[in-house]
């Protein structure tokens, strides 16, 4: 016999068509506006813009042609990197992260660059600390950058 709790969240997830809220990957603030990346199934979609008006939205996954992804790690951490891309515009939400050292805290830097072609137009860093971004599984099925598309901070 179910519980209230799971019958309730069976309940929902029917009437949803099985579907369940998106998850935020990503999510940093730029000023008065944020940056997000959220993840349904394989679906990737940046936004930004200010809470619930962006001004910006491009979505994407594996199959899409417009998403890419590219990973360093380093000594103690990582830059990661999705690259979403729309009418010769790339829009890259960048996150580095490093383990604290002994006595420290870890380092997390989230940041947004908008380029057209190889040419940097605007770099946007997030309020520091935030923008950090683990490493789904849907990363590896989408198409890798060769090498890091930004110079490193």
């Amino acid at each position: 016999m179910l519980s209230n709790a799971r019958f309730a969240l069976l309940s929902l997830a029917l009437l949803s068509g099985g579907a369940l809220r998106a998850e935020t990957i990503f999510q940093c603030r730029i000023g008065a506006r944020q940056a997000t990346v959220t993840l349904e199934n394989d679906r990737l979609t940046y936004s930004y813009g200010c809470p619930g008006r962006p001004e910006i939205s491009i979505a994407g996954g594996p199959t899409s042609g417009n998403v890419s992804y590219h990973r360093t790690l380093f000594g103690r951490g990582e830059h990661q990197i999705l690259r979403f891309r729309r009418d010769g515009h790339s829009y890259l939400v960048s996150a580095i992260w490093a383990a604290p050292s002994p006595g420290g805290s870890e380092y997390v830097e989230g940041r947004v660059v908008v380029m057209r072609g190889e040419a940097i137009l605007r770099e946007l860093r997030c309020r520091r600390g935030e923008g950090d971004m683990r490493e789904y599984p849907v990363f590896t099925r989408l198409p890798q950058e060769p090498a890091n598309p930004l110079p490193e901070p």
